[in-house]
């Protein structure tokens, strides 16, 4: 016979059987989950460790409060929880090692105290507090007490409602080694620089000193020269020594005024006097000028020039200097009785002037270094006088004019220097001899 109490019984094996899957229900369902979290987990963890820098999870305190001890004291409670293998290879301790350290065991300052807590609210505290990235550059010691200069990146992340500090270590000790050398070639360049600006300086300051001294007794030389010829009869003795006398102080005045010249273009103090210039007058004043002198080392002048030239935004008187410069040397280096051709002409926007000679070809080697003051070419330097500093200050005129000066030296043909000129007017065209 079946009592109440067996029925009692019976109800509470049914509940129990009830609760038994309800359990295995809720246990599965928890496995599952399990599961999930540990794939979840393993896949992080790799993402984790296949870090070729060193990755560290730490605490965070919060920020410091106002009198906190010294800034290492306030990374001690930065403790360290998960570091990856890479850190532990790096810093030469074992995980379980590091992880009972904190970032004040392992970084170190070099920065007074007060600068250190500036820089570590500036840039460590201030982005955390406001859920961005922080940057920072730091030393690092590792267990055998070598430095490694590392910029450490990271961010904060909430895990169970703590909020913890992820962030990476990166080596950056070539970097920075880079950047040390780079700043001492920096700092030596800008001393020679310097020294180098000083020399050219007191140069210029001789230069100008040099030159004065040598103008103030040519000026009473040529001066007198040029009285006494005057007073003598042309064909005599007298007055072929006072001829003499006259254009060797001039040849040398015309020396030091070209040095002068060069002198202020090193300093920037050359300037020109533009206006507009109608050439073929100027080249023909030119070639009349200088005719008898280049008939007196039985050479022969040639004038090319077309009827007309457009007119350039020039200054005359430098203009005439480039020519002389020009014709000079053409005379100095010409072949014995060989001819000089002076030639113009317009082309794209440009009036081209050229003083051909029929010299010997100048070798490549000195081609390159012709416009560069005080060089003359090797085969030359016996035989002609100068200071070398024409060509040089010819290109210095010719590009303040915004042209431009070449040379073109063939064997058996000669040499030829051109220089441009930009046309200034289309319209002021004018026809010339």
């Amino acid at each position: 016979m079946i009592n109440s109490n067996t029925l009692e019984t019976f109800s509470e094996l049914e509940r129990l059987q009830s609760e038994i899957k309800r359990l295995k229900r809720k246990n599965y369902q928890l496995e599952s989950k399990a599961n999930s979290y540990r794939k979840k987990y393993l896949r992080y963890h790799a993402f984790f460790e296949i870090s070729s820098d060193p990755f560290y999870i730490t605490t965070y305190p919060g920020p410091p409060t106002e009198n906190y001890p010294n800034p290492r004291d306030y990374l001690k409670q930065w403790k360290i929880i998960e570091v990856n293998n890479t850190a532990t290879q790096i810093m030469g301790y074992s995980k379980k090692q590091l992880t009972s350290l904190s970032l004040g065991d392992i970084a170190t300052h070099n920065a007074p105290k007060s600068k250190q807590t500036r820089s570590i609210i500036k840039e460590l505290v201030n982005p955390i507090e406001k859920g961005q990235m922080f940057s920072i550059e730091r030393d690092h010691i590792d267990r055998r007490g070598n430095k490694i200069e590392v910029e450490i990146k990271g961010q904060a992340v909430n895990i169970g409602g703590i909020k913890y500090i992820a962030s990476l270590s990166r080596d950056i000790s070539d970097r920075k080694k880079l950047e040390k050398e780079i700043l001492k070639s920096y700092r030596l360049e800008k001393h020679c620089r310097q020294v180098l600006q000083k020399e050219i300086a007191n140069r210029i300051d001789f230069t100008l000193a040099l030159i004065h001294e040598l103008k103030s007794p040519l000026t009473p030389i040529l001066s007198s020269s040029e009285a006494l010829l005057s007073r003598e009869e042309p064909d005599s003795l007298n007055a072929e020594l006072a001829r003499n006398i006259y254009h060797g102080a001039k040849s040398l005045n015309a020396c030091i005024s070209e040095l002068l010249d060069l002198a202020k273009s090193e300093i920037s103090g050359l300037t020109l006097q533009r206006t507009s210039l109608l050439l073929n007058p100027l080249l023909s004043e030119i070639a009349g000028e200088l005719t008898p002198y280049i008939q007196s080392h039985r050479q022969e002048l040639i004038l090319d020039l077309p009827e007309q030239l457009p007119a350039v935004l020039a200054d005359p008187e430098r203009i005439k200097q480039v020519l002389r410069n020009l014709l000079n040397n053409a005379v100095k280096y010409n072949r014995e009785k060989g001819r000089i051709t002076l030639k113009a002409g317009e082309r794209d926007s440009l009036i081209t002037i050229s003083v051909h000679d029929q010299g010997r070809k100048i070798a490549q080697k000195d081609q390159l270094n012709l416009f560069k003051p005080y060089f003359r070419c090797s085969q030359d330097r016996a035989r002609t006088d100068g200071l070398g500093i024409g060509l040089a200050l010819s290109k210095q005129l010719v590009e303040l004019h915004s042209g431009e000066i070449y040379i073109r030296s063939v064997r058996g043909k000669g040499t030829t220097v051109i220089f441009t000129l930009p046309v200034f007017s289309n319209t002021g065209r004018t026809s010339g001899k």
